[in-house]
Formats: structure tokens, sequence, C-alpha cells
């Protein structure tokens, strides 16, 4: 079951998202996606745009294609240069270009494929906990994803919009290295996955967006509350969500917890092993930002179900300053009995 939602905010009077939610090839696979302009009344919707129908046409030319995460790469990378080719051919709009989070769903063999660039995001809710499985080319996204920034800070940062990468503004090849965010991700039974634009995690927190996620409902109302928090919030920017939940399947094993193969966060060694094994066996690397925590211990998932995995290493840094205070006062403490008792026998 999918649905997508889209709505121009309570501030803008025009809207610059578009979203993507379709089988492709046969009713095995989704192609689910958001977008997001950039340049205003410059074009952005019209970047938009752009790279909605070139990704769109292009997957769908490749017939249960046998390498996908390789067709989703080039499909993102020719929407760039298409944008790139029209800016050049219209300069009212030269200053145009998007964001985008894109995805292939195998239903079949339970595996997300996905290319990433800028600031729109994919969320992915199972057994109560929110993940963030995309990291934000931005600098305060990158700010938050560090720790640096809470999620509270981030989310009023005057420099919230400002990207690093995005489509539009210079010519890619396929495979340039690093550009774009790539990775397989495979999926548990009963996961929802959620691709959203800025202007829903930017007004809603990741815990309101989990109390929204969690509810017994369908998608299509799950997908209008999240846009109606959004717009009560303040609805400062355009909101578009796209939101797939996975059937439940009785046979699956609900005790094993969901992998994550990207590059960069805290996993064991076993775990990381694992996971670069399966992706040599599917012939592709797990390239997508940062390694994202897959498993959280016990203890921390009883007590922390609907924080995100940066909330949770914050708890743990907190909890740790407390323990070495205490240490520090019990110290000081022997100390001061210490002098004490040599003044009391050799003074007086």
């Amino acid at each position: 079951m999918f649905d997508a939602l889209t709505h121009r905010g309570m501030v803008r009077d025009n809207n610059e998202d578009c979203w993507m939610a379709q089988t492709i090839w046969n009713d095995s696979f989704l192609l689910c996606g958001v977008i997001d302009g950039m340049g205003g009344y410059e074009g952005g919707e019209v970047a938009a745009e752009i790279a909605r129908t070139t990704i769109i046409d292009e997957v769908v030319t490749h017939e249960a294609a046998d390498n996908i995460l390789m067709v989703l790469e080039a499909a993102v990378v020719k929407a760039n240069n298409a944008i790139v080719e029209h800016k050049m051919k219209h300069a009212d709009v030269g200053h145009m270009g998007c964001v985008a989070t894109v995805g292939i769903l195998d239903l079949n063999e339970n595996q997300l494929f996905l290319a990433h660039v800028g600031d729109t995001r994919l969320y992915q809710f199972h057994q109560n906990v929110l993940q963030k499985l995309t990291f934000d080319h931005s600098i305060v996204g990158q700010k938050e994803d560090s720790g640096v920034l809470t999620e509270e800070e981030a989310m009023s940062d005057p420099e919230r919009n400002i990207v690093t990468k995005s489509l539009g503004f210079e010519r890619l090849a396929v495979h340039d290295a690093d550009y774009l965010d790539l990775g397989v991700f495979p999926l548990q039974p009963g996961t929802q996955l959620l691709f959203c634009s800025d202007g829903l995690y930017d007004m809603v927190t990741s815990r309101e967006i989990s109390s929204v996620l969690q509810q017994e409902t369908g998608v299509h109302e799950k997908s209008r509350q999240l846009i109606d928090l959004a717009n009560e919030c303040g609805g400062k920017d355009n909101v578009t969500v796209v939101l797939v939940q996975l059937f439940q399947s009785d046979s699956s094993n609900e005790g094993d917890a969901t992998t994550v193969p990207t590059e960069g966060a805290e996993r064991t060694s076993k775990e990381l092993d694992t996971a670069r094994e399966d992706a040599e066996e599917k012939h592709c690397s797990p390239k997508v930002g940062e390694e994202a925590e897959a498993n959280v211990n016990g203890d921390e998932k009883k007590n922390d179900d609907d924080v995100l995995p940066q909330a949770r290493k914050g708890w743990r840094h907190v909890k740790t300053g407390r323990g070495l205070l205490a240490l520090v006062a019990i110290v000081a403490f022997a100390l001061g009995v210490l002098v004490g008792y040599l003044l009391k026998v050799f003074v007086f």
C-alpha cells in the first residue's frame, strides 16, 4: 500500500515540490520519491518536473532491470543533465535546480534501491523505531547528523535551507564519484517508508512523525495527518510526503533487527561484515551517506523506541558525563577526609 500528498503550505503561493509513487515493470516493483525544486518563480517547479518526468521515463524503459541501482543512478544523472540543458536554453530560469530522494522497491526480494542528493529525506519506521536512512547534503543537516545541533536547534537554524549538493548546476557523468548517495537496503515486513521534503521535518519533530506512523490507520490518513501537522505548525514551506506500508508476513521473524547498509555510524564489526558480504553477493556497493545505526541494545530500545539514533547517542553522552561528575565528587571527598586526618595527627 502506498499514498502520496503534497501541499503548498501556509506561506508560499506556489508549490515547487513533486513526487513519484507508481508500479513499474510489474506489480512487484515500486518507484517512489520526493523532489523539491529550488529557485522560486525562477523555475524551481520547472526543475522538479523535469527531474520527475526524466527519472520515470528512464527507469521504465529498462524492463525488469538486472542492476536496479545502476539504472536508478543513470536516471538521476540524466535528470540532472536535462535540467542543465534546459537552463542553457532559457536564461530566465538560470538559477533553478532541485533536490531528490528516489527509491525502487523490489517487493519480492524485500529490498530498497536508493538514490539521494540534497535535503529531501527517507525515514524507515519499524517496530515503533524511526530511522532516518538518508543524510542531508546541507550545512545544518550535517551538524544535526553529527550531533553538533539537536533536532530542535536544527529546525530553527537560519541556515537551514542552504544545501551543499543538488541537481541542475553542473553536468554529471554516470558514476561521478560521491556526488549521489546510493545504497541497497534490506526491508522487514511491516515496515513503513516515508519519503518527504523539508517542509515536513522543518515543522514536525521525529516524535510527532512517529506518533502518526504508529497509529492503526491507513496510509492515506497518515499522509494527510502529516501534511496537516506541518501546516498547523506554521507551514513555512511546501510539504510533500510519500508513504509506503509493507505488508506484515506471518512467517517473518520479528526478532530480527533491521540492518541498514550505509556508511559511517556505529555498528558491530560482525554486522558490518554481514552487510558488506550481502552487498557483494548482489554486485553492489553500499554507499549511502554514513553507516546508520541498525541495532540498539535492548535497554536503550525499551526506553527510547521513538527517538532517532542521533538522540540516543546524545542521551548516552549525558549519562557518561553524570557518572564522571559523581566519581570526581567521591575522590574530592576522600582527599578532604585524608587531609583532615593528617592535619589532626601532625599539627595538633
